[in-house]
């Protein structure tokens, strides 16, 4: 999805506002799943400021997420404020020829050409860099039991958690018949 900004780009300190809902559909072959047909909902505000076009506002989207511990599947709701700012690529040559420091605005820079900004691969990458890393369906999940599989949260399980050091396993030997079945 191409974004035109012919209005804006001559013109320093225009700006122009996008509301946009893109289809789940569109989102299909991606690292993460979006809910079934509902709608990624972009906010956004394309400013000139000169050399740059920066771009700032929202993205909300309903994605289905795995969780860490008991490994079902469950909704997220993922709201996610963005700041981006666009440099023409023409200006790229430019930039290569004077050496600078890095700073954590240039993080956060990307380049685009003519007189389109692609709003998909800026959707895409903001939807991942904001899924947690370790998606949890509630603070309280039990996970699963790490011998049979059950899912903690269902049932319990009858299951022995003990846990032995295998390096002082040998010490058992050491103990009286009728201690070694504790």
């Amino acid at each position: 999805m191409k974004i035109d900004i012919s209005t804006i780009i001559k013109n320093v300190g225009k700006s122009i506002h996008v509301r946009e809902k893109i289809p789940a559909k569109q989102f299909k072959n991606e690292e993460f799943k979006l809910a079934e047909g509902s709608f990624v909902d972009v906010d956004l505000t394309f400013s000139n400021l000169g050399t740059i076009i920066t771009v700032k506002g929202s993205i909300e989207a309903d994605l289905i997420l795995n969780c860490s511990r008991c490994l079902i599947e469950y909704p997220y709701h993922l709201s996610v404020f963005i700041e981006e700012d666009f440099y023409n690529q023409s200006n790229l040559v430019a930039d290569y020829i004077e050496e600078k420091q890095l700073d954590s605005n240039d993080l956060r820079t990307v380049y685009y050409s003519g007189e389109a900004i692609d709003l998909f691969d800026m959707v895409r990458e903001n939807i991942l860099v904001n899924i947690p890393i370790k998606p949890v369906c509630n603070e309280a999940c039990k996970g699963i039991c790490p011998q049979c599989g059950r899912n903690l949260n269902e049932e319990d399980c009858r299951c022995r958690n003990e846990k032995i050091d295998l390096r002082l396993e040998v010490l058992k030997k050491l103990l009286p018949d009728e201690d070694k079945s504790k």
